[in-house]
């Protein structure tokens, strides 16, 4: 592990130790940053090829080419890093907007544009969605003619793990009804009562039904 991880893991565990023996809980709080808002914002306002002729004028001082697919991909990445951190010291991770869940039932959710377009937080089933772009169509091999919400994140101890749904899976159906938005997601998981809730799933090889409970707590 690089110099700034063992410090960023020992700092974590240090606080962790110290606010448990005076009684306090611990509690990493995770805030999405600008690429996490902003890129997804990007792809669907611009053609790719003027995008990345946008970003490598501005990043041309790094003396590489700019890899959107890469940049995408990696947005999320001090996220799960954070997370693997506390998990490994045994501390809370509440993560906004990342698709992290907390050790606790409640999570905070953040909607960061109001057309839909980028991470919203599913809260206590532990995945993150993201409104279906042509773009993340192409990426996730998918047919153009599918459409939904896809999952982006997965916290592997969460209800949606353990469900079998995975990144880049799309949400097509909550308990058949059709859902296109990640308020749609939102508001049709909130409605779960103790029963499962059934959704249709597209993958890149086809369609199935996943009963998905509700954690207790």
């Amino acid at each position: 592990m690089p110099v700034a991880g063992r410090l960023t893991q020992g700092a974590i565990t240090e606080m962790h130790a110290v606010s448990r023996s005076i009684g306090a809980r611990f509690v990493v709080m995770f805030v999405p940053f600008k690429s996490q808002v902003y890129l997804p914002l990007l792809e669907d306002a611009l053609p790719k090829d003027d995008l990345r002729s946008a970003l490598s004028y501005y990043l041309e001082s790094f003396g590489r080419p700019v890899d959107l697919d890469r940049l995408y991909a990696n947005r999320l990445a001090q996220n799960r890093l954070m997370q693997q951190f506390c998990a490994k010291a045994g501390a809370a991770f509440l993560g906004g907007g990342s698709g992290q869940r907390s050790n606790r039932p409640a999570v905070m959710r953040i909607l960061v544009a109001e057309d839909d377009t980028v991470i919203a937080d599913s809260g206590k089933f532990g995945m993150a969605v993201e409104r279906l772009t042509p773009q993340l169509a192409d990426r996730l091999e998918l047919g153009r003619d599918v459409e939904g919400v896809v999952i982006t994140n997965v916290d592997p101890s969460g209800a949606a793990a353990s469900a079998g749904l995975r990144e880049g899976d799309v949400i097509q159906q909550i308990n058949g009804r059709t859902v296109r938005s990640t308020e749609q997601v939102r508001s049709g998981l909130d409605a779960a009562s103790d029963k499962p809730v059934v959704l249709l799933v597209a993958r890149s090889n086809g369609s199935f039904f996943v009963p998905l409970r509700t954690p207790r707590g």
